[in-house]
């Protein structure tokens, strides 16, 4: 069964995206203190903090951070500046780390935070000089070129990034700067530094009944003209997504139906982005069954230049003599229906089904648990959700879907374990999808070109810290088999 995390609903609300943007603002000794921090994933974030010394010269650090859990009683959350060194120092040779940190207040059971303390107090047990920032995620019209460059030299590539980013954003809105307070800056500019009914889902005539009832499908766009430049280069491509889940299940139905949306959210955002149409198809509430699923399978007629995402999220198990490595779909929208053949079916037979109906790329993914069927639990906490938000490269996301033939099987859970989820995230698996997708199309990352088993390896190890930083919470696993062209 898939696991509801309940107790928990919000841990750090902050970090709702990867890459996301935050102000932090703190005063210590006497000297005001600005932070910049970008958030990309669990083990990935950077902070810009810049200040002005005694005698008025500015300085500016670096900070590399990663976020810990303790693992005795899971009531501190840390963000720990794993290294620092200086960007611009006019003043200090020397910087001592600030981290970040949150607590359970006794009371409440809530998360309180953030709060910042030194590396040497910290080492010390000193927590007299705990301070509360300010603490806020950036609104985009704020960034222009006189607030980065209070973090940034201009030949810096991700100065270069956000500011395009700020642009864009100032010119779709018809706006000028936010308000944000101004720095003084000091830095050295020239130093290097859309519903229809079941049957026309697929876009073909068929007059067979509408047995799904009210599974609906969404067909938007009408870009026809819309070709790649790969094998299929003459051909029209459009990106079909299939999501199928478990919406009214009791006790995950509510986490089931955030990554409806999210991945929904997602992957319209896509298409918009690359100019391609997109055929939705949701299977869920009432309509959730084996039945509705072989059905809309047997006439579904994806195109050779097609791209297929189907999305599984809801409960999973296996049997105890089963050897195939991916979950059994449950199948069922109320416990009070029996377990039985009508009601399940492996995710793998779903891939192959997929497959065989020759689109150039299939993506299918099962958020749900792979543990022995018969057992289930609800434990509580929440996650730093990462998702991005900031400036994707159109180029990357048409490299990703546009330009790649291949098939891929993922599943949230390994052999024998959980899939997590929560109340206001929905599946770690799928948050963490998502988040690794996003990253990998982001104009911030420089280092290599776009590539499906980053996004994957990403996937596996996001999901993996998520459910580590949960101390209710087993490990969990991604499992998945990559079939590139």
């Amino acid at each position: 069964m898939k696991k509801l995390l309940l107790i928990l609903v919000l841990l750090i609300s902050f970090f709702a995206k990867s890459q996301n943007l935050y102000d932090i603002r703190w005063t210590n000794a006497g000297t005001e203190y600005f932070g910049f921090m970008v958030f990309f994933s669990e083990d990935d974030v950077y902070m810009r903090t810049g200040y002005y010394g005694a005698d008025g010269a500015y300085n500016l650090v670096h900070s590399e951070y990663k976020y810990s859990i303790d693992e005795e009683t899971g009531d501190v959350i840390t963000m720990v500046a794993t290294s620092s060194e200086f960007v611009q120092h006019e003043t200090d040779d020397e910087w001592d780390p600030d981290h970040l940190f949150w607590y359970r207040d006794e009371t409440t059971g809530e998360f309180a935070g953030p709060f910042i303390i030194s590396n040497s107090d910290l080492v010390a047990e000193n927590y007299e000089n705990i301070i509360e920032p300010e603490f806020v995620e950036v609104d985009m019209a704020w960034i222009n070129a006189e607030y980065l460059q209070f973090f940034y030299y201009t030949n810096e590539y991700d100065y270069s990034v956000l500011l395009a980013a700020g642009q864009d954003y100032a010119a779709e809105n018809n706006s000028g700067s936010g308000n944000v307070s101004s720095f003084q800056n000091t830095t050295d500019t020239n130093e290097n530094t859309h519903n229809t009914s079941f049957s026309n889902n697929s876009g073909t005539t068929d007059d067979t009944d509408n047995t799904a009832g009210n599974t609906t499908t969404t067909d938007t766009g009408a870009n026809t003209d819309n070709t790649t430049g790969g094998t299929y280069s003459n051909l029209p491509v459009k990106i079909h997504l299939i999501v199928v889940a478990n919406t009214l299940i009791s006790d995950i139905g509510s986490s089931t139906q955030v990554d409806v949306n999210n991945i929904l959210g997602e992957v319209t955002g896509i298409s918009e982005a690359m100019g391609v149409d997109m055929n939705n198809v949701l299977i869920s509430d009432k309509q959730f069954t084996k039945k509705n699923v072989e059905t809309f399978m047997a006439s579904f007629n994806p195109g050779p230049n097609d791209v297929v995402i189907f999305m599984y999220s809801g409960h999973g198990y296996r049997f105890s003599n089963q050897t195939e490595k991916y979950p059994q779909l449950d199948m069922r929208y109320s416990e009070y229906q029996p377990i039985d053949d009508a009601a399940t079916m492996n995710l793998k037979q779903v891939f192959d089904v997929i497959v065989q109906k020759g689109a150039r790329l299939n993506l299918v993914l099962g958020d749900c648990c792979n543990s022995d069927i018969g057992f289930s639990r609800s434990v509580g906490s929440s996650f730093m959700n990462s998702r991005s938000s900031v400036d994707p490269d159109v180029n990357k996301l048409k490299q990703l879907f546009l330009m790649t033939d291949g098939d891929i099987i993922a599943a949230g859970a390994s052999k024998g374990e959980y899939s997590w989820c929560t109340m206001n995230n929905g599946g770690f698996f799928t948050c963490s999808f998502i988040g690794a997708l996003r990253e990998e199309i982001s104009k911030f990352k420089q280092d290599d070109e776009p590539d499906w088993g980053d996004v994957m390896t990403g996937t596996v190890n996001g999901t993996l810290k998520k459910s580590e930083l949960c101390t209710e919470c087993n490990p969990q696993n991604v499992v998945y088999d990559k079939f590139m062209k």
